[in-house]
């Protein structure tokens, strides 16, 4: 077994948190009490046999407080919090683990909104607001003296130890869309440390990770590369194309290569992706989470009556409109999850803000089909999925195209017609995988072809039509529901 790493101590006025920065993160680790409780813990969790699963979804709450000035204005809308809850569903997908809105809280205080002395008056702002049910969001405006500006310190979180302060993730306003800082912070909360080490401040004195020392070194993981971090003054670190434009060496002149694309890297913008070590070591941080006593998740989501008249078609731009009828006068906004027709892995692609009916979702493949469903961002009941209503996409013809399929989508018999009359034609069937379930001759009648599905398992297929007298071959999609 892999020996746990200890830290060496460190207090800067208190302040024991991990933060993100754009140019600097000098992350402080737990004190030696909070470790050795840490240790124990993971220990009991990798004894028990016991590991979580991905696909038995848990559901964590968040508290949500939204820092204003003492005038009420400044605070973070709920569409940008609700995409921040779709970001994170997102990512922590991973891990088995999804996000709700378990409650609002207005904070009206300016010397709270720009958060200049986090170390003393982080725990002024949570007094009376910290939930102890759930995990506490503050968004703020600025950390330190970085007012009004998008850089600086983004955010900080804390690694998992038994008290309620641990349960806090403090993060800027203006990082929250578009920015991978809140990614970044819930790695922390979940046990992950940087790629890199913090203490070492000199280029050339970064160790090379191997199989003898990886457990001890910047992460303590050993499938996370050695990283000198871009918190340093590095002159061959090209920010735009997330490259070093020349070798990186250390002391003894070995080359390694930095993990830019590393969710828990400092290379702001580059980052991407979490590496499987560092997924089953966020898992043992959730178990860690919760053998805590200062704090557990059990904070209810809302019931939300569920929305009507779904329904997905596509625009001239390629783009999938989403739209719904609202039912519900108690719902935070809408989470929208997404997944191939053929899956039921769900993943949220985007939110909306209360009372909003209509979303757009941009980033699609013409060569995909998918199903959607919505969740309401203070819920963790998700609807019924719907499917693309798209008749160039799922259960008609082509443009131009001889024939129409129909209904749309399909359920157990699908039609097909055509002014071919009296023509006899050659009709094949075959599921996503090319595999051939129908092959059948028919001729074309004025009521059209009726084919039987109701065999067939739910999701999309290929219609092949060759038409025996003039030799055209047609080849369609449908989808059965």
């Amino acid at each position: 077994m892999k020996k746990l790493y200890i830290t060496a101590l460190f207090s800067i006025l208190g302040f024991n948190a991990y933060t993100q920065e754009n140019l600097n993160c000098i992350p402080q680790p737990l004190n030696e009490n909070q470790q050795l409780d840490y240790n124990i813990k993971a220990n009991a969790y990798h004894a028990s046999g016991k590991t979580i699963d991905i696909n038995e979804v848990r559901y964590l709450p968040l508290k949500i407080h939204i820092v204003s000035k003492d005038d009420k204005t400044g605070g973070l809308v709920k569409k940008d919090i609700n995409e921040f809850v779709s970001k994170v569903c997102k990512y922590y997908r991973y891990i088995g683990v999804q996000f709700f809105i378990s409650e609002y809280n207005l904070i009206h205080n300016s010397t709270f909104f720009d958060l200049k002395n986090p170390s003393s008056d982080e725990s002024l702002m949570a007094e009376g607001n910290d939930s102890h049910q759930a995990i506490n969001i503050y968004f703020v405006n600025s950390i330190k003296d970085d007012e009004n500006q998008c850089e600086g310190t983004f955010g900080y979180a804390y690694l998992p130890f038994d008290n309620i302060k641990s349960t806090r993730i403090v993060l800027k306003n203006c990082a929250v869309v578009g920015d991978m800082t809140a990614i970044h912070e819930f790695g922390h909360f979940f046990g992950l440390k940087h790629t890199y080490n913090d203490e070492v401040n000199n280029l050339g004195d970064r160790f090379i990770e191997n199989k003898d020392n990886c457990d001890i070194v910047t992460d303590g993981l050993c499938s996370t590369d050695t990283d000198p971090g871009a918190n340093f003054t590095t002159p061959n670190w090209d920010r735009r194309t997330c490259t070093f434009t020349e070798e990186i060496r250390d002391r003894n002149g070995a080359i390694y290569t930095p993990p830019v694309r590393n969710m828990m890297s400092n290379y702001t913008g580059c980052q991407q992706e979490f590496v499987p070590e560092q997924i089953e070591k966020m898992k043992e941080g959730l178990a860690v989470r919760g053998m805590h006593n200062s704090y557990d998740f059990s904070a209810s989501s809302t019931n939300v009556l569920e929305p009507s008249e779904l329904s997905a078609t596509k625009n001239i731009y390629n783009s999938n409109i989403i739209t719904w009828k609202d039912n519900a006068d108690n719902e935070t906004g809408y989470i929208i999850e997404r997944a191939l027709i053929d899956s039921n892995e769900f993943i949220a692609i985007g939110g909306t803000t209360p009372n909003e009916t209509t979303f757009i979702d941009n980033d699609v493949n013409s060569d995909r089909v998918y199903k959607y469903r919505l969740r309401p961002s203070n819920s963790s009941q998700p609807g019924p999925a719907f499917f693309l209503q798209d008749n160039t996409i799922l259960n008609t013809e082509k443009i131009n195209s001889s024939y129409v399929l129909s209904p749309v989508p399909t359920d157990e018999i699908l039609n097909i017609n055509g002014n071919n009359i009296g023509d006899k034609l050659n009709i094949t069937i075959s599921d996503i995988n090319g595999k051939v379930l129908i092959s059948t001759q028919k001729s074309m009648l004025n009521e059209g072809i009726n084919v039987d599905l109701s065999s067939f398992t739910n999701g999309p297929y290929f219609i092949t039509i060759e038409n025996l007298k003039t030799g055209k071959i047609e080849e369609l999609k449908a989808l059965k529901k």
